[in-house]
């Protein structure tokens, strides 16, 4: 009988040599698909040791010379072809965020890994991923606010709001001196906040209280505390700051801040 031809192993790397007991520690690893027993005789050892470092030749003469406890290693070498296309066993896990949101213009960031769990080779393989959508999304616009500081105002209330929102929420804002109001252009921002102050009557003009309401009515956030709530309670939105938190009125709706 002509003596067969065994082809050579295409990717031979050190990684897939198990010498002495390298073998025994990466068994169950190997032979999780087959749930082949770790042989207990050396011959047999040495017979799948060739045949995972793809020495097919030599995996079948020491298993045929090993006799039955290494006949396995020779029969899995002659069927090691068929096992690269028929008995790969890929693991696809994907993960992204904690909660599963995504909101418009947010970037989505997620982590797809693909494990082998063999007991071959997994060539060519590609991995295509669909993103599912409800197709409804919360449009969302970023805060651009405003914090109204200098007297009145009052500086303890100012820099706690500050500190709250650069410090706590690494939120944008820009403070504005409250007597400025009157020239500030308004349009470039969704949000104006009124710490506590004693006063504001005296230096905010009706013109510019005027221009405040128009403003909200544009769809402007007014956020106001103590006693700039009270100044507050005559335009369109009353606003109340109770026991530390900000409690907003609005169209009869209830937020908290």
């Amino acid at each position: 009988m002509a003596k067969k031809t065994w082809k050579k192993f295409p990717h031979p790397d050190k990684s897939f040599a198990y010498a002495g007991a390298a073998l025994e520690k990466h068994w169950a690893r190997l032979h999780r698909g087959d749930c082949e027993p770790f042989p207990d005789d050396d011959a047999a050892q040495d017979a799948w040791r060739a045949y995972h470092a793809g020495d097919f030749a030599k995996a079948v003469e020491i298993g045929l010379a090993a006799g039955p406890s290494g006949i396995n290693a020779a029969n899995n070498t002659a069927t090691s072809e068929n096992r690269v296309k028929q008995k790969a066993d890929l693991k696809v896990t994907k993960f992204g965020k904690n909660d599963g949101a995504v909101r418009a213009a947010e970037i989505l960031t997620y982590t797809v890994i693909v494990d082998n769990l063999g007991p071959s080779w997994a060539d060519n393989a590609a991995i295509k991923d669909v993103l599912q959508t409800s197709g409804k999304f919360e449009l969302l616009t970023a805060p651009r606010v405003a914090i109204a500081s200098q007297w009145p105002v009052r500086s303890t209330s100012f820099g706690s709001v500050w500190y709250l929102l650069d410090h706590q929420l690494s939120l944008r804002n820009s403070p504005i001196n409250v007597q400025d109001l009157g020239s500030v252009d308004l349009r470039k921002y969704n949000v104006l906040i009124l710490p506590d102050s004693g006063g504001l009557e005296r230096v905010l003009s009706d013109g510019t209280v005027e221009k405040i309401k128009r403003w909200v009515q544009s769809g402007g956030t007014l956020i106001a505390i103590g006693g700039s709530a009270a100044f507050a309670t005559a335009m369109i939105l009353v606003i109340i700051s109770d026991y530390g938190y900000l409690t907003m009125l609005f169209s009869n709706k209830v937020h908290y801040l």
